[in-house]
């Protein structure tokens, strides 16, 4: 280790790439006056019941308020683990999708958002090339029925202040108040990722779990990097979950987790929770070399297979 280090600062004094990957400081913060007055072009969804506003929000350059979010993407991947490693998380196709932002009004604050990319538009325009997911992932031909009824979700956050209160919640609010606009969505999909700080243990539990009871015989979308489980490990795992019972094997997943230090993530929790029986799928896992090596897992809900207590709840009559 020493001797790597040794060469990877004498490369980098050389003015050479280093051994090891940088990670660059957080960019400072935007100035707020204009992140809410270029909030202004965007349409308001909704209001909270404690005053944060639910806004859709498109743009094609680079201004305060893309900074900002990537700013604070960057800051609140770092902390579970994940992140780009650069000043700010922000790509090319933040100006192909669009944004919803919860703002606090009283902070001036970005609480969190979503990426949301309606596929039919986006590859209308830039083909399949625009979608983010073509970049991790092979789509079959025979999903072609899902990207034309799809919006792809991704790059959600909730910025660290914020994470003991409802702006997850509140987020999901809004995506439920694009899809009463948009009828013709039935599919959300995207990639939701497993922090590298999980030990290889702890991601072999929760993706073996979550193939058991949410993966699909012939996936029809599948990782340009694949993850595989440790042959010797994925045997002592069919001993632990029985595949027939979902609250008592999950119930093993969070104590198994839990004695390594570890919890079920929050979007693979939330995600299974929404559907009932065969409204979510998992199609793949594999490795985000981009995104601190943390595992990204490929998944399907489908609108028509929401459970009616969260329909009601998200969505309501549409």
């Amino acid at each position: 280790i020493v001797k790597l280090l040794r060469k990877h600062f004498y490369n980098i004094a050389k003015g050479k790439k280093g051994i090891f990957k940088s990670v660059n400081e957080i960019a400072l913060p935007e100035p707020r006056s204009e992140i809410k007055n270029e909030l202004k072009s965007g349409v308001e969804l909704g209001t909270t019941f404690d005053g944060k506003k639910i806004i859709l929000y498109e743009g094609t350059k680079m201004n305060a308020l893309f900074r900002e979010i990537g700013r604070l993407r960057e800051i609140s991947f770092r902390q579970v683990g994940e992140g780009s490693g650069k000043k700010r998380d922000i790509d090319d196709y933040d100006f192909i999708y669009k944004h919803l932002i919860l703002w606090d009004e009283e902070a001036l604050e970005i609480a969190g958002a979503y990426r949301i990319g309606v596929c039919k538009e986006i590859i209308d325009v830039y083909g399949i090339e625009g979608l983010y997911t073509s970049t991790l992932f092979d789509y079959d031909i025979r999903f072609q029925p899902y990207l034309t009824q799809g919006l792809e979700l991704g790059r959600s956050f909730v910025q660290p202040r914020y994470w003991n209160s409802r702006a997850l919640d509140y987020l999901w609010q809004g995506i439920g108040a694009y899809l009463r606009q948009h009828p013709e969505i039935r599919y959300l999909f995207g990639p939701v990722s497993l922090s590298a700080s999980f030990t290889e243990e702890a991601k072999a539990l929760v993706v073996y779990f979550y193939r058991l009871y949410f993966g699909v015989e012939e996936p029809l979308v599948k990782h340009k990097e694949p993850y595989r489980i440790d042959e010797e490990f994925h045997s002592h795992l069919a001993i632990i979950f029985t595949g027939d019972d979902y609250r008592a094997d999950l119930k093993c997943l969070k104590e198994a987790l839990e004695i390594r230090g570890f919890s079920i993530p929050v979007l693979y929790k939330q995600y299974a929770e929404v559907c009932e029986e065969g409204g979510m799928q998992l199609m793949d896992f594999g490795v985000d070399r981009d995104f601190n090596e943390c595992l990204d897992g490929f998944i399907v809900v489908d609108l028509q297979r929401l459970k009616p207590s969260k329909r009601k709840r998200y969505i309501g009559d549409r």
